[in-house]
């Protein structure tokens, strides 16, 4: 059964869907009961390898959990890596799931609720740098962690000569799974549904409020993905509260220069993240300022929004 035919009975019961050529419903319509085109949650943006969406969730909780683990808990080798993973995406999984809990049960709207709980979450991280015995380093009075243990570190894929680690690795295998999860899934066909009309879902059956909660746990998860990729990949001499070093919103830029799509958002993060490692390079090396890569994401992120995507405009 298509889209199109759960939908079509009840057309004349809650009004004609919107469709716009083969425009495909995200994650981020899920939890956008206007509609409106947004970068999906679960689309990977990578930059420093990490992920994050339309919901402004920050990473910095997942990057806490798994710098912990990561620092505190010596284990084994490969055992290491894999709890140090496993911590910070349940982390983001249930800050998303907080979330997606009171988008369903009070509907409050999530981006309000996620910009929020940053400010939780970067003061929450920042109390626990501070405090000697949770994340500060022993015998530091500084509001930094202690370095990752070498068994918890993502171990590089060319060399130390590139800053290119594991969780680059991690990005394309998250890229495969989100394209699977929502075109090929299941769940991705009822996601699909109730962001093309959770009123149309609701009367075929499927439980949007627990959609709504599936989604952000999804998303946190991912979200806790990149808080890891930062942690155990990118800084491994000791985070400190700005582990998440501002990523999170120029992911939403890239989730829309890639059309909301797993693939496109891939290839979007590439070219963002190679604007920012390698603006500084170019500035150093051959005298370009540093501001021409700034200015022209700028304007990306200023003329995006604007954009036509598939024959709907975002304002």
């Amino acid at each position: 059964m298509t889209l199109d035919e759960l939908i079509s009975p009840i057309h004349g019961r809650l009004g004609v869907l919107e469709r716009s050529g083969d425009q495909r419903v995200t994650i981020a319509d899920l939890t956008d009961d206007s509609r409106k085109v947004g970068p999906g949650s679960l689309f990977v943006a990578v930059q420093g390898e990490r992920v994050d969406g339309h919901q402004f969730l920050d990473p910095v909780v997942a990057a806490g959990a798994a710098g912990y683990v990561g620092f505190a808990w010596p284990l084994p080798f490969g055992i290491h890596l894999i709890v140090a993973v496993a911590m910070g995406m349940l982390a983001g999984a249930i800050w998303g799931g907080i979330v997606g809990l009171l988008k369903a049960r009070t509907g409050a709207h999530e981006v309000i609720v996620t910009i929020m709980l940053n400010y939780v979450a970067y003061y929450l991280i920042a109390f626990l740098l501070r405090t000697p015995g949770a994340l500060q380093a022993p015998g530091s009075t500084n509001p930094k962690s202690p370095a990752m243990l070498p068994t918890a570190v993502f171990p590089e894929l060319f060399g130390p000569k590139y800053n290119l680690h594991l969780g680059f690795l991690f990005a394309i295998a998250a890229t495969i799974w989100v394209w699977y999860l929502i075109n090929l899934s299941n769940l991705g066909f009822q996601f699909r549904a109730v962001g093309e009309n959770p009123n149309a879902a609701r009367v075929a059956g499927m439980n949007v409020k627990n959609i709504y909660v599936y989604a952000m746990l999804i998303s946190g998860g991912l979200i806790g993905l990149a808080g890891v990729a930062q942690v155990l990949g990118t800084v491994t001499t000791g985070f400190t509260q700005g582990i998440d070093a501002g990523i999170g919103f120029d992911a939403i830029t890239v989730a829309l220069l890639g059309r909301s799509r797993p693939i496109g958002v891939f290839f979007a993060g590439i070219l963002f993240g190679a604007l920012k490692a390698g603006g500084y390079s170019m500035q150093a090396a051959q005298g370009v300022p540093i501001d021409i890569c700034l200015l022209y994401t700028s304007d990306a992120a200023d003329e995006l929004p604007c954009v036509d995507l598939g024959g709907r405009r975002l304002l």
